[in-house]
Order: C-alpha cells, then sequence, then structure tokens
C-alpha cells in the first residue's frame, strides 16, 4: 500500500481514530456541540495507533471531568455540555438527564449555543425564546428550555464565568396548569370490576389502591409483595431511556417505603400471581410482557389501559391520574394530609399540599363550632 494513501482504521470501542496521508495516527471525541448543532471535536496526534490510544483516553477522562474546554474561549454548547455531564447527571434520574441532554442538543444550541459564554447579555436569550416560539414549540418546552438555561447560568455566575444571569431577565413561557381528572367513586368501583378480565387488570387495580408512580409499580418484584403482612415495599423504578429500561433507585428517600396494602388489592395481585403461575411468569418483574419480560409503558396503555376504559365506558384519564385519584378521594374523606403524602412517598408535605389543597374538605365551620364551643 502506497505510503500517502490514507487509511482508517476504526477497532471496538476505539472511538474516531484514523491515519493521516503523512503516516502519523489522529483521534478525536466530541465535546459538545455549536450554534449550529454541529458536534464540537477535539483531536489528538501520535506516531502509533497505540499512542494516540492512549491520548483518547485522557481525553475522555478529561470530558468527563469537566476539564476539556478552556474557560475563556467556552461557548454556551460546551458549558451546558459540562453542566450536564458534571452537575445534573449525578444529581437526577437517568430519564431526566436524558429529557435535558434532548432539550440542550436539539432546542438551545443549535439557536445561541455557539457564543462564548462571557459575551451573553438577555436580548440572546429573548432571541432563543423567539425562534423557539416560530419554530412552533409548545408554551412547555419553552417554559423547560428557559428553566434549564436560567439554572445553568446561574451556576455559570457561582463559578465566575458570569457577573450576572442573563436569563434572569427574561419572562418565561407561561403555559396554563392540566385540569387534574381523576375518577369518582362509583368510576372506581367499575374500573375495578371491568379490571377483573384483564390480563393487567391487578395493575390498574394496584395503581388506585396504593397511589404508587408509573414507574414504581412496573418496576415491582415479587419479593416486594408480602402477602403473609399484607404490605408492598418500593425499592427501585423503572425507567425507558431511548428504548432500553433502567432500574434506578426510588425517586428520592422518601420514595423508598413500605405501605399497607388494601384487602381488594391484596386479592387482586393473588389472582393475578396465580394467572402468572400459569403462564411461567413468577420470577420476574410483577406486571410483565407475555414474555416474562419488563413491561413497556406505551404498550400497557395502547393495548390494555384504553382498551378497557372504552369498553367499561369510563371518562379517558391518563394513567397516572389513578395516583391523584387514590390521594384526592383519600382527602376528601378527612384523611391526615401527612399521612397521605407519606403514603404518597412524596419528600415534603409541601409538594402534596401544592398538588391537593384545593380538594381538602372545608373545615372552616367545625373551626366555628369549636370556638363557639369554648367561649360561648
Amino acid at each position: 500500500m502506497a505510503k500517502n494513501k490514507r487509511r482508517k482504521q476504526r477497532g471496538r470501542g476505539e472511538g474516531s481514530i484514523s491515519q493521516r496521508p503523512s503516516g502519523r495516527w489522529e483521534a478525536k471525541i466530541t465535546v459538545g456541540y455549536d450554534g449550529n448543532g454541529r458536534r464540537i471535536r477535539r483531536a489528538v496526534y501520535g506516531d502509533t495507533k497505540e499512542e494516540v490510544q492512549d491520548k483518547l483516553m485522557e481525553l475522555r477522562g478529561q470530558a468527563k471531568a469537566g476539564t476539556l474546554v478552556d474557560p475563556t474561549t467556552l461557548t454556551l454548547a460546551e458549558y451546558l455540555t459540562n453542566w450536564l455531564a458534571n452537575t445534573v447527571k449525578p444529581k437526577t434520574s437517568p430519564t431526566t438527564h436524558a429529557r435535558y441532554e434532548s432539550l440542550v442538543r436539539l432546542k438551545i444550541s443549535p439557536h445561541i449555543g455557539g457564543l462564548k459564554v462571557s459575551t451573553l447579555v438577555p436580548m440572546h436569550v429573548y432571541h432563543l425564546m423567539a425562534e423557539l416560539e416560530r419554530a412552533g414549540e409548545s408554551l412547555w418546552t419553552r417554559k423547560l428550555a428557559g428553566t434549564l438555561l436560567h439554572n445553568a447560568l446561574k451556576q455559570a455566575v457561582r463559578l465566575r464565568l458570569l457577573s450576572h444571569n442573563p436569563a434572569a431577565d427574561v419572562p418565561r413561557a407561561k403555559p396554563a396548569e392540566k385540569e387534574m381528572r381523576i375518577f369518582t367513586e362509583p368510576e372506581v368501583r367499575t374500573m375495578i370490576e371491568a379490571a377483573k378480565a384483564r390480563r393487567y387488570g391487578a395493575l390498574f387495580v394496584t395503581a388506585v389502591g396504593t397511589g404508587l408512580r408509573q414507574g414504581e409499580l412496573l418496576g415491582l418484584q415479587w419479593p416486594d409483595i408480602d402477602f403473609e403482612k399484607g404490605t408492598l415495599s418500593v425499592r427501585r423504578t423503572l425507567a425507558e431511556i431511548k428504548g432500553q429500561f433502567v432500574l434506578k433507585e426510588p425517586k428520592s428517600k422518601h420514595s423508598r417505603r413500605t405501605i399497607t396494602l388494601p384487602g381488594f388489592v391484596l386479592d387482586a395481585l393473588r389472582q393475578h400471581r396465580a394467572k402468572m403461575l400459569a403462564e411461567g411468569n413468577i420470577a420476574g418483574p410483577v406486571f410483565c410482557s407475555k414474555g416474562g419480560t419488563w413491561l413497556r409503558k406505551s404498550n400497557m396503555i395502547r393495548q390494555a389501559w384504553k382498551p378497557m376504559l372504552k369498553k367499561a365506558e369510563l371518562p379517558v384519564i391518563r394513567f397516572h391520574d389513578l395516583r391523584h385519584t387514590h390521594a384526592s378521594l383519600l382527602l376528601a374523606h378527612g384523611e391526615s394530609i401527612k399521612a397521605v403524602s407519606r403514603r404518597l412517598g412524596h419528600g415534603t408535605i409541601d409538594i402534596t399540599l401544592r398538588v391537593y389543597a384545593h380538594l381538602l374538605p372545608d373545615a372552616d365551620a367545625t373551626l366555628s363550632e369549636r370556638m363557639q364551643k369554648m367561649f360561648g
């Protein structure tokens, strides 16, 4: 082979490694995206392939540690890439990190990612919001982009990369709050009856009887259920990221909890266990596919949840609204907000109040009567 003929060779896991016309070797790594959404690449060179493999490994370590970029020439796209890797990823769930990464890559960087962080002013953020609106992005997407940028640049101020947060001066989109839709008590009874004939009926009954989050339900395994004590332990949650299932820790330390199951939920789970035993699917997830694997949310909703609602002539609500139904009915019957908050796995009672305060019974008349008895 001629010496000056370019040859490209890439081994498994090596990244981008090639031999230049001069005979020297080159390795490249992606460190972020520029203002047009194109990849930002860094390169190293060496006389041998083994030499650039070592340098490529070092580059990867620097990229992971966030020390690969020069702060004086740092672009917003490069900064956000490092912020996602070093601040967001260690503190959030894989699902949240993937959503933020997609937002940065597809919505923010293509418009203002090429700007140097040190030159950012509020007008740049206004420009981003205007571009997203012209592109037809939803209010929720624009709100999330503004919030993400605000939080990221707030840290840039702490790192002395900026003297002021330019995103703080730009109003964020305010989408209308989605109205909470829940089942009434008669509708819950209808749903429980309709669920008996469904393969995933026990999933729906458990959801409305426990208030578990969707990921907590789909991540359940049989050892998590104690049929003798009548309890269920939340030890993990199932997420789906880019088509791949990921088991992760519960949302917070308060989410890792053990709750007591109502009798109708225990009955449904016992019947479900018998069905799974007959199928030979008793070793894996409690609620699984016919092949015994993790249950995909989209398939469950399309093939089981919505058809059941239609056949039972029930209002079409989200599967997640069973959690709201659980909490709302308990509070409407005067149960303790603190006890409901603990059962839902909320980190603080403030979260529960923010979502459900409007559903608490009006006790003003009772309080007036109490004062009358004391002093009237």
